[in-house]
């Protein structure tokens, strides 16, 4: 096994499980201010759950750049080894106890490059179906047809200027689509409407061109592709697939509650999505991805009854509350990036610098104890940053001996030149491992 996949497995495996850990406990906290201002008007809670898909999709970054929480104990950084400068050898301060690659290990890295290479399989062919998606609305796009009605573009123009949207989709007919929709096409935004529009009185067309201005002003399309991404990214995780249902549901809630705060006639505009819910099933269509659609088919219900229940305070914009969830969530999001869930380092059971008279008591105590690893670990550094190459090919002669399996000595077994070529410890080293 490679260097390079042993690299992946140990940092791309750790990346991800952090990023759906993290991620998972940020995504409670929205969901308890979700719970809080669930009498509040939709656009805020889709505000909420649209950070917390940017979080989801930032935090992989996140967790590299941003500063950790826990900074490093003060025990280690109070430990300097001595400088040498008798030797160019000193720079390298050799390292005993490094974790051998058994069997068992083996095993365990080749099993997590197998699921690491199940997981970039699937999440590319996922990619390849969205771009297959985003590619069918660009052709629907380019087929649809211009809409010549002068008085169509008179009520679509003062329905955009009452709408707020910075800016003009481009509106089309076609006979693609069963309902109308809005959908993003090489950085342009279309408004098509289905071949039916022309049998629609002005009301309906109204009604209908202010539920989609609203999605253009928004900008709905753009976080419905956002939305896509995250579930090819992380499909393992369910949290991406709930975030791209909930905020289909609420970005056609939130244009739900602007549509009846310009013209407050539930019942007719009931009507008209009951109109187009039994258009979709009559013709056993479905919706296009990623496009925002007046009826997704799913929790029509849910929505006719909060269109009844609405009320002046869920239609109302308060800022305030906005800026309060917005200041609270930013915190919450340095917080699930930053915070670090190892175990803190234990401090050194040594500490610098070591004497003359301290290896001296080590060598004595190792005659009663010869097993003791951690001092022999100590003696090796110190011979070795003394250059002491006598004292220092003891030690690894002993190693070599009785525990060959401490791999770290065959750094100093490698001809990298120097004075240990011309000398007999070399060869003795090289011959008895």
């Amino acid at each position: 096994m490679s260097p390079v996949e042993i690299s992946l497995g140990r940092t791309f495996a750790p990346l991800l499980f952090g990023t759906l850990l993290r991620s998972t406990l940020l995504a409670l906290f929205c969901g308890v201010l979700v719970f809080l201002l669930r009498a509040r008007p939709a656009a805020i809670r889709h505000s909420l759950w649209r950070g917390m898909l940017f979080a989801l999709l930032l935090l992989p970054i996140l967790q590299i750049v941003a500063p950790p929480l826990r900074p490093a104990s003060p025990h280690l950084l109070s430990i300097a080894p001595p400088r040498v400068a008798t030797t160019g050898l000193a720079r390298w301060k050799p390292t005993i106890a490094v974790r051998p690659l058994e069997e068992t290990g083996k095993q365990q890295h080749a099993w997590i490059l197998i699921l690491i290479a199940v997981y970039l399989g699937v999440t590319f062919l996922l990619c390849v179906r969205l771009m297959a998606g985003l590619h069918r609305l660009k052709v629907i796009a380019r087929r649809s047809q211009f809409i010549g009605n002068a008085g169509f573009h008179e009520l679509a123009h003062d329905t955009w200027l009452e709408s707020g949207a910075f800016i003009i989709p481009r509106m089309r007919v076609s006979r693609e689509v069963i309902v109308p929709i809005v959908i993003e096409s090489a950085q342009e935004i279309f408004l098509l409407l289905p071949a039916s529009w022309t049998e629609w009185d002005e009301g309906k067309l109204r009604l209908v061109l202010t539920h989609e201005m609203c999605h253009v002003r928004r900008g709905d399309p753009a976080t419905a592709l956002l939305a896509s991404v995250a579930t090819c990214l992380f499909w393992v995780h369910p949290l991406s697939w709930f975030l791209k249902r909930q905020l289909a549901y609420l970005a056609e809630e939130a244009c739900d509650d602007a549509v009846l705060e310009a013209a407050p006639d539930p019942e007719r505009y009931v009507r008209i999505l009951l109109d187009f819910a039994r258009e979709v099933v009559n013709r056993r269509a479905r919706v296009l991805e990623p496009a925002s659609a007046m009826v997704q088919g799913s929790q029509l219900r849910t929505r006719i009854q909060k269109i009844y229940a609405a009320s002046e305070l869920r239609r109302k914009r308060p800022r305030l509350i906005r800026a309060i969830a917005v200041a609270l969530f930013v915190p919450a999001l340095y917080v699930a990036a930053a915070a670090r869930f190892d175990p803190p380092q234990q401090p050194a059971t040594f500490s610098w610098p070591m004497t003359s008279e301290k290896a001296a008591r080590l060598e004595a105590g190792l005659k009663a104890n010869p097993e003791d690893l951690k001092t022999r670990e100590r003696l090796l550094q110190w011979y070795f940053n003394t250059a002491q190459r006598e004292a220092l090919t003891r030690q690894f002669l002993w190693l070599i001996q009785h525990h060959p399996e401490l791999a770290g000595m065959t750094a100093m077994l490698a001809p990298r030149g120097g004075r240990w070529n011309t000398r007999d410890d070399y060869q003795r080293l090289k011959s008895a491992w």
